[in-house]
């Protein structure tokens, strides 16, 4: 048996939500406050550039801790990581729930991105110790899922604090949910690391492995196509709110049920990934919802400067990206780690900076081009769409791994 805790044995439902609830720090931590913006640049009298600042350089941290944590695990194991990453998180988010002015909240959601990135980074990690092939690619979709299903619910669920409680609310609300998993971690949770490397940590040594995967087509093929659509992901993230609820006039509510529905097509997609994993080509698969969401992406954009730009248009396009997204996520992570079994938290940690860095860029990009339109976050997402799409064809390998060969 492996060595994990009695409650999350591999292949479990339990462990889908162990993971899933580690995973869904990221999206609670950026999608819940979102609906939040007008009413944090109301309450700190301060202008939208440095709202959104919150949430780009929380990526920016995000992304680069990234880089520690999967060497971290590989040398220490998972749990002693973990541990450290969401007890700075519960110690972050009381710093922002109680932050006197803008600049106060950009320091605390720095620190709070380091902490939060310990469970994304990890639990794909743990995903990879304890699954292989198409085990993992099942497991990682139905965890997806779970990602998306958090997507759906954070924003509306933010809205409604922000209205009712005010936005400090929400950081109370991420602070009860850090101390929830810590003690989860703490007290239930064995070692899933069977393989610690006492070199994991060298600086050369973590470089060398760095440069491996990068050298890796199957890995790089993944990574980097996802990674322009977590891209287009953040532009919507980072722009959304002031183009649904400036440009078109919803409410913050309103506005958290738009995410629900483009989310629900998130879900829709993984679920059905998550069934047919065992008996499909997988790399087919990606090839396929790639080109669906690059059309998605490029129609966004057309609609956004024309005279067809309102709600309607703009999410409907927008879903087909984010219901391709949903095939593409799991495949793309289990793909790109399988090979990697002695070095799962690095290659995770190296994948995931990637996503967070071109995330990060794309948010902090829309702030400074975002006029008051639909326009710019429209193009750009249709931009970054067909980038994603053009480097997995350019980067994947002539011939097929055997990481990527259906069941």
């Amino acid at each position: 048996m492996n060595n994990v805790g009695l409650m999350f044995r591999p292949n479990t439902v339990t462990l889908a939500l162990l993971v899933g609830g580690l995973v869904a720090f990221s999206p609670l931590s950026t999608d819940m406050y979102v609906p939040a913006f007008p009413a944090l640049t109301e309450s700190f009298g301060t202008e939208i550039g440095l709202v959104t600042l919150t949430l780009s350089l929380y990526l920016w941290a995000f992304a680069f801790s990234q880089l520690i944590y999967g060497p971290l695990s590989d040398r220490y194991g998972r749990k002693p990581a973990l541990l450290a990453g969401l007890t700075l998180y519960v110690v972050t988010s009381i710093a922002c729930a109680l932050a006197p002015n803008i600049e106060t909240l950009i320091v605390a959601r720095f620190f709070q991105a380091i902490g939060a990135c310990a469970g994304q980074v990890i639990g794909r990690a743990i995903i990879r110790d304890l699954h292989d092939g198409t085990a993992a690619t099942k497991m990682l979709a139905y965890i997806t899922v779970l990602m998306g299903a958090t997507s759906m619910i954070s924003p509306v669920s933010g809205g409604y604090l922000s209205v009712w409680l005010g936005w400090r609310a929400i950081f109370w609300f991420l602070t009860a949910y850090g101390i929830v998993f810590t003690l989860i971690i703490a007290l239930g949770w064995k070692e899933s690391n069977k393989n610690l490397d006492r070199n994991a940590i060298q600086p050369a040594r973590t470089l060398r492995t760095f440069g491996s995967l990068l050298r890796d087509r199957v890995f790089t093929s993944y990574t980097i196509s996802l990674s322009f659509f977590f891209a287009a992901l953040f532009t919507y993230i980072s722009s959304g709110p002031f183009v649904f609820i400036g440009v078109f006039g919803l409410e913050p509510q309103q506005f958290g049920l738009v995410f629900t529905a483009i989310a629900s097509v998130f879900i829709t997609s993984s679920m059905i990934m998550g069934r047919i994993s065992h008996r499909v080509n997988v790399d087919r698969i990606y090839a396929r919802a790639i080109v669906a969401a690059a059309f998605g992406g490029i129609l966004m954009g057309i609609v956004s400067v024309s005279a067809y730009a309102n709600i309607y248009t703009i999410v409907a396009s927008f879903m087909i990206v984010t219901f391709s997204f949903g095939f593409m996520m799991p495949v793309s992570f289990s793909s790109a780690l399988a090979p990697h079994a002695k070095i799962a938290g690095s290659a995770s940690s190296l994948m995931g900076f990637l996503n967070s860095m071109f995330g990060a860029f794309a948010g902090a990009l829309i702030g400074v081009l975002f006029n008051d339109t639909a326009g710019p976050t429209g193009i750009m997402i249709g931009v970054y769409c067909f980038l994603g799409m053009a480097s997995y064809f350019i980067l994947r390998p002539r011939a097929k791994s055997e990481s990527q060969q259906p069941a």
